[in-house]
């Protein structure tokens, strides 16, 4: 069996990260940040991160 092979869908650090998903009309991935309050996005296209 092989074994599975993970990699970072963006390079972004958070305290408590989760609920990650996938926003199929904007094509970007959001996540939050519980600890610091903050909602992430990440848009794969272009790299941008807010």
């Amino acid at each position: 069996m092989r074994r599975p092979e993970y990699e970072a869908a963006a390079p972004e650090r958070a305290e408590l990260g989760e609920g990650p998903t996938w926003d199929p009309v904007a094509g970007h991935l959001i996540w939050i940040d519980i600890l610091s309050s903050r909602v992430h996005t990440w848009d794969p296209a272009t790299g941008r991160r807010t």
